[in-house]
């Protein structure tokens, strides 16, 4: 499931790590990136990651189910 949350994607679920606007699957071409609005500790100061299609240039959040 793959739903709009400003500009980023957010993909939640599934074990390989899938661009969902195009569909690229090659680790090579997806780029992990920090993400400065997604803090998620303040001190010491931690962000989230973000990823990065090379294919298309869509960025996205990968939200693990537990």
């Amino acid at each position: 499931m793959v739903y709009f949350m400003t500009e980023i994607l957010i993909q939640n679920g599934g074990t390989r790590l899938t661009c969902p606007k195009c569909g690229n699957y090659k680790k090579n071409m997806i780029r992990e990136v920090d993400d400065r609005d997604h803090i998620i500790n303040d001190y010491p100061v931690i962000y989230g990651k973000k990823y990065i299609c090379g294919v298309c240039g869509s960025e996205w959040r990968w939200e693990k189910q537990e």
